[in-house]
């Protein structure tokens, strides 16, 4: 009789057992786990774009002119080379051209010295930008139109990586907050990223002064991509795969994800 008594205690907490882990593996429906080493997540920017031969015009047929420095942000300039090529068009005609020059913090940036005729004073600027290191093109309107000044007070502006690119037309600033109720501890070494399908569009910052809270520079082929965000536990080791879709829509974005 003991060992039958014995058996049946045994059985009722196997049975137990069994329905705690099977609560404890269910109560995190949003996300799909996997164990994995800490990825190195990163956008691929690199291209095919072949290298154009952007000429500046005759001086002699215009007779008012501007100057701008372009700087090329940290990210950008990893990947610049001398065969960097940049140019100014107004309208579809090159206005002024330039290679790279290398500033005393290590980053790129272009002198530029656009031609114009006085009819054409506040007409819009287009910026394009060949990048050696990646062959990738950067198409993006000025912040200024064409506005004469001299050469010792250049217009100035800095570009990044995701302005205009060519390759990711869509960019969609995202602000992802994290529930109150998580599966881990954050951690400082924690990721968080953007994916559509498995490609990385973007990689996650967290806020500096809420930990709960992420921003990320989505950059998408065309409006309405499908995306899933990747978070990365210090903790667990291993990432979540967040269930919920996001569409990228080119505008800034609150998403609030749940594991």
């Amino acid at each position: 009789m003991k060992t039958f008594k014995t058996m049946i205690l045994m059985a009722a907490l196997t049975l137990a057992w069994g329905c705690s882990s099977d609560s404890d593996d269910n109560k995190w429906t949003g996300s799909v786990f996997t164990q994995s080493v800490k990825p190195t997540w990163s956008i691929d920017w690199s291209s095919d774009v072949g290298k154009p031969n952007w000429q500046s015009p005759d001086p002699t047929m215009f007779e008012c002119s501007m100057y701008l420095l372009i700087r090329l942000s940290e990210e950008l300039s990893a990947h610049s080379t001398d065969d960097d090529q940049m140019a100014v068009f107004i309208g579809d005609e090159c206005r002024g051209a330039s290679s790279r020059n290398l500033l005393s913090n290590g980053r790129a940036a272009f002198l530029l010295h656009v031609k114009a005729t006085s009819e054409e004073n506040g007409q819009p600027m287009e910026l394009r930008y060949y990048c050696g290191g990646i062959h990738h093109l950067n198409k993006m309107q000025l912040e200024v139109p064409f506005t004469p000044n001299n050469f010792f007070q250049p217009y100035k502006q800095d570009l990044a990586i995701c302005d205009g690119s060519t390759k990711y037309p869509v960019v969609s600033p995202l602000t992802v907050s994290l529930p109150r109720q998580l599966p881990f501890t954050v951690d400082s070494h924690d990721m968080m990223a953007v994916f559509v399908d498995n490609e990385c569009r973007g990689v996650g910052q967290r806020d500096a002064d809420n930990p709960d809270q992420w921003t990320i520079t989505a950059c998408g082929v065309e409006t309405g991509e499908t995306a899933h965000i990747h978070y990365y536990s210090a903790e667990k080791r291993g990432i979540f795969v967040i269930q919920e879709s996001i569409q990228l829509t080119g505008k800034p974005q609150e998403v609030y994800i749940s594991f």
